[in-house]
């Protein structure tokens, strides 16, 4: 299928990748989670001696940077639906202005 078949669900599809790219930027992400931080400190090496700490550590880093990564897909994501409801709304909009301008030009010959 080609074409935007309803540029109003388009733009609202749009809007939805953008809230969800917040509420993921703000929920989603470990460094945001005082009580995970937390508990990830205390298997440090003061209280742990073990390589726990060290690997949960690794892996909260690399789970931000993924987060960090949807979060940009998604806004990325909702800029291009909402552009693209937008140009063809205008361009359909110039479409029939142009259309209804012709149709009033070829009365003036009948």
């Amino acid at each position: 299928m080609s074409g935007v078949a309803d540029p109003v669900a388009l733009n609202r599809a749009g809007e939805n990748a953008q809230e969800i790219a917040g509420i993921l930027r703000s929920k989603g992400r470990v460094e945001n989670d005082d009580t995970m931080v937390a508990a990830w400190g205390r298997l440090g090496a003061d209280f742990w001696s073990g390589g726990l700490g060290l690997a949960i550590g690794e892996l909260m880093e690399l789970w931000d940077q993924q987060v960090g990564d949807l979060v940009a897909t998604c806004r990325t994501i909702g800029e291009n639906c909402t552009q693209t409801a937008g140009s063809y709304t205008r361009t359909e909009s110039a479409n029939e202005a142009e259309m209804n301008a012709v149709r009033g030009s070829l009365s003036d010959f009948g």
